[in-house]
């Protein structure tokens, strides 16, 4: 379903609506209501991915829930996908999908030698995506969650905004700081 729904703007008529002008003023793609048949829209997503901090607050927002859903899996992603499937099985053949494995797999690996350059391009551009919303990365929300909200890291969050990355971290830093036991100092050790 997600696949579905990340392939074709008919789905996804809130990102498409958000978003419309700044895929024209960033030529980002092209957007036609009218269009009946599906149209591959990764490499429109990417590029508004690409300029995140230019884009309209909903826009933004919206670009965000995407980056959200594409994190359980990096097939979702088709620009890491397509940069990355050679590295994935350099690196990562063990690995399987879901969770977010292939991206912690391939992060950690980022820095190889032998690693692509298109590769590591996409993997910071992900990065970027996650140090404004803290739930594209999803090692992070499913080993943190309860940590996250024990602590109210996420501010009371209600869905409608993105909470920076940085929020997260100082506040799990802060817990351990006053001796809380969570489980972020886990966060460094690459089998997660």
């Amino acid at each position: 379903m997600a696949t579905i729904l990340l392939s074709d703007f008919h789905y996804m008529k809130r990102f498409a609506a958000a978003c419309v002008d700044d895929i024209n003023k960033l030529k980002c793609g092209r957007l036609d209501p009218k269009e009946k048949k599906g149209v591959q829209q990764g490499s429109t997503i990417e590029c508004l991915s690409k300029h995140v901090r230019e884009l309209s607050s909903e826009c933004h927002l919206q670009t965000l829930r995407i980056a959200e859903m594409q994190a359980d899996d990096y097939h979702l992603d088709r620009a890491v996908y397509f940069a990355c499937r050679d590295n994935r099985e350099n690196f990562c053949q063990q690995i399987f999908a879901g969770d977010g494995r292939v991206y912690r797999c391939l992060m950690n690996n980022k820095m190889d030698p032998t690693m692509s350059q298109e590769c590591r391009e996409q993997l910071t551009r992900l990065q970027k995506l996650i140090s404004l919303d803290f739930k594209a990365s999803k090692g992070l929300v499913k080993f943190c969650s309860d940590d996250i909200k024990k602590y109210d890291c996420d501010m009371g969050n209600n869905k409608q905004k993105a909470v920076q990355l940085s929020r997260i971290l100082a506040c799990l830093e802060n817990a351990i700081h006053k001796g809380e036991n969570t489980k972020f100092i886990f966060l460094l050790l690459p089998e997660l």
